[in-house]
């Protein structure tokens, strides 16, 4: 109930007012433009975003990529991976884009963002379907699951965008997306022709940068991001299974980890949704 009443409009999108054109979007076309961004906006390691150089860049391609976006044709993603790969650009663009259209200053979770508003305000129609940060994360890529606060499928019977869903679901799309947040996974721009081994390189370096063993004391500390989804890790054995199939067979954390696999105790550090924005935009962001 909570999250239904602190859920954005069910209507808002951010390019509702912009008519669609007779050319829709490629799959393509969305790869070189988190390309763009990457190229102008991110700092190297995809961390941080400097916001006011993303906004001057958008400034010129807005318009025509919310055309292309309303025109889009859903059906012609007839490819699993080519699917995958747009779908994980397009919730990263969209919360870059809502980032600056909300005038986010300190973090997308809050009271000046109505707490859990920010991801199901966030919004791109889509061909004629209405998608929300968390419609693309919790409906199309965890296969329906739904938020972890809402309890629900995402989509209800009916709903024709359950004709969207890919399943079955890619656990790896959890180090894929990013929330505009300092403890996110990195951005990176995913293509369909090499996606596999794209997540797999970022759930590799997800996993050895945030994953602590603390030996004396035989705990495991982990992301909050395997608190959340634990339904999802669960589906391959539990979080510590995964990160031990993700630590290199040589590292320490992979050697203790493995005799302590059964009884290894997990805590889960706090998430820092502070904004991810780049020191040299502090100014603009404080």
């Amino acid at each position: 109930m909570l999250y239904r009443l602190l859920s954005g409009s069910p209507d808002f999108t951010l390019n509702g007012q912009v008519p669609p054109v007779t050319g829709s979007l490629a799959p393509a076309d969305l790869t070189q433009l988190m390309d763009d961004f990457t190229q102008v906006a991110v700092t190297a390691g995809g961390h941080q975003v400097n916001y006011t150089a993303l906004e001057d860049h958008l400034q010129a391609t807005r318009q025509d990529f919310y055309a292309g976006l309303r025109a889009l044709d859903l059906a012609a993603l007839v490819h699993r991976d080519q699917s995958l790969a747009f779908w994980i650009n397009l919730y990263n663009i969209l919360v870059l884009d809502a980032v600056l259209t909300f005038k986010v200053t300190r973090s997308v979770i809050g009271l000046s963002q109505g707490l859990l508003r920010f991801f199901a305000k966030a919004a791109y129609m889509v061909g004629k379907q209405r998608f929300s940060a968390d419609d693309i994360e919790n409906g199309v890529l965890r296969q329906n699951r739904g938020h972890f606060l809402a309890r629900k499928a995402q989509f209800p019977a009916g709903d024709p965008r359950l004709a969207w869903v890919l399943r079955p679901m890619d656990v790896r799309i959890h180090f894929a997306l990013h929330c505009a947040s300092q403890s996110c996974p990195p951005l990176r721009v995913y293509e369909g022709s090499r996606l596999s081994d794209q997540l797999d390189l970022a759930t590799q370096a997800f996993v050895d940068a945030e994953t602590y063993a603390d030996v004396v004391n035989g705990t495991l500390e982990l992301s909050t991001i395997f608190h959340w989804y634990q339904v999802d890790f669960d589906a391959k054995g539990g979080a510590a299974k995964f990160v031990l199939g993700h630590l290199g067979a040589s590292d320490p954390r992979h050697i203790w980890l493995q005799d302590h696999l059964e009884d290894v105790q997990i805590r889960f550090r706090q998430y820092n949704w502070g904004l991810n924005a780049a020191r040299t935009d502090a100014p603009a962001f404080p």
